[in-house]
């Protein structure tokens, strides 16, 4: 056979070939930014879809504009953010009036107006103020133990030698055991049918598989790292069991929040844990100059088209 079929799936396509490259910044330069650098999902994710990208908004980081489904998606956040919060902190354990939840969600929709046109703002407010968060206010008495904290940070975890870090949106107790919440916007189908989706690898992937097959859905280890992260926190004695996706917004013809639990296997954790350790080799070695070559990549197009410092596939060696 092959040897290099013998390797992980994960290793054998973490440095695509025959990709597009670009020169980078001095090394020197690029070590003193990534000194205090820490591994978080949404980095990992990026790494390893395409280093070049990885290298423009991680290392570089070059701002990018909010398109408008992220900053609907960041005011729904901060507002039940808050709404848990103040739950956290009322002596009964009540969650606040709706209206107040409303009110959050109308104060950083102001804040990112730029963001939108005129109708979209107007049309994603109205969105988030008659659908969104009075139908996930509805479910909150039937689903939401009161041993909560909220929008919890944790950083320099050390997992394998790696720093990480990660911000959760909120963690739910049972003793020490935690269950990870995770708020998100848009449709939970479209999620599975996307790079997104909870799929682990496929074992029996090759070069031509899919960016899913390779290396499993950001879904799918998004919910791993987390439980990376919060098994490897010393400071604390928490064990994570599992990780929920909260729909938040109306889903399908039922008009009603759905959630996706995924429990992590010890082969999930072998496999992503594995993924975190070549992904931190190749950053350390800043190894960047790959991009993934896709056409809907914006890095890799800017960088072909623009900059002018991309090779043509046909020549990149």
């Amino acid at each position: 056979g092959v040897q290099t079929c013998a390797l992980p799936i994960w290793e054998r396509f973490i440095s695509p070939v025959g990709k597009p490259d670009t020169k980078l910044l001095e090394k020197e330069k690029i070590r003193q930014i990534l000194k205090t650098f820490q591994l978080s999902v949404t980095n990992l994710n990026k790494y390893l879809k395409c280093p070049l990208t990885f290298y423009f908004e991680t290392v570089l980081r070059i701002a990018t504009a909010k398109v408008p489904a992220l900053a609907f998606g960041s005011a729904v956040h901060k507002a039940l953010e808050k709404l848990f919060r103040a739950m956290a902190e009322d002596p009964e354990k009540k969650f606040p009036p709706l209206d107040k939840a409303i009110w959050w969600f109308d104060c950083d929709m102001e804040r990112m107006r730029d963001s939108f046109t005129d109708p979209e703002f107007e049309n994603r407010s109205e969105y988030g103020r008659l659908k969104v968060l009075p139908g996930y206010y509805k479910t909150l008495p039937d689903r939401w133990p009161t041993v909560v904290t909220v929008e919890r940070d944790l950083a320099n975890v050390v997992f394998a030698d790696v720093p990480l870090r990660g911000k959760l949106d909120q963690i739910d107790f049972d003793g020490n055991d935690a269950t990870v919440i995770d708020y998100k916007t848009g449709q939970l189908h479209k999620a599975k049918s996307t790079r997104k989706s909870f799929n682990p690898p496929k074992p029996d992937a090759t070069e031509d598989s899919s960016f899913v097959e390779r290396y499993g859905g950001n879904y799918w280890r998004q919910a791993v790292f987390y439980k990376i992260l919060v098994d490897n926190d010393n400071r604390k004695n928490w064990r994570a069991t599992s990780t929920r996706f909260e729909f938040v917004e109306p889903q399908d013809k039922d008009g009603e929040p759905k959630v996706e639990k995924v429990v992590v296997t010890a082969e999930d954790v072998a496999i992503v844990g594995a993924q975190i350790k070549q992904a931190w080799r190749g950053i350390q070695a800043l190894e960047f100059e790959h991009g993934c070559g896709e056409e809907d990549c914006r890095w890799c197009s800017f960088a072909r088209d623009q900059y002018g410092v991309l090779k043509p596939e046909s020549e990149a060696v």
